[in-house]
């Protein structure tokens, strides 16, 4: 997991170069929030949730970790597109409204300690963004790659 984090920031750091000619500011705000979503993530990795001690350490690096995403994808939505890219743009919409349905969900859901099926809704719902994520990645890479060649 700590390679696909590692390979995954770079990624991400690499992608707002594509755009810093034109957009410095921006760029620089997309590889902070590519850094504070990464680090976040490997929060989550070095505090697992069944430590007890860990517990709530557990639960602000995974919050931070898709509010972080949110952000970053907002602002690689706005820089996808101002080149043009609508479908790229288009896909990373969609994984927002995802990763925004579940911070939502996180603030009002039920507590996933309350029952089974809450624990398994917040899984679920975790795992769905967290696939829409690396697929929302994958795509993004598809649009650098239009936009270097």
């Amino acid at each position: 997991m700590f390679i696909q984090l590692v390979a995954v920031l770079i990624y991400l750091v690499k992608a707002a170069d594509v755009f810093s000619t034109e957009f410095p500011k921006i760029s620089l705000l997309a590889k902070l929030s590519a850094v504070f979503g990464s680090v976040s993530l490997l929060g989550v990795v070095l505090t697992p949730a069944d430590v007890p001690a860990l517990y709530s350490l557990h639960i602000f690096f995974a919050n931070s970790v898709f509010n972080g995403a949110l952000i970053t994808l907002g602002i690689y939505s706005y820089l996808f597109y101002s080149k043009g890219l609508k479908n790229v743009t288009f896909a990373l919409f969609i994984c927002s409204i995802v990763i925004l349905g579940y911070i939502i969900f996180l603030e009002i859901g039920p507590a996933p300690w309350k029952s089974i099926e809450s624990l398994t809704l917040h899984a679920t719902y975790q795992k769905i963004s967290v696939l829409s994520l690396v697929a929302t990645v994958w795509i993004m890479s598809k649009g650098t790659d239009l936009l270097q060649g």
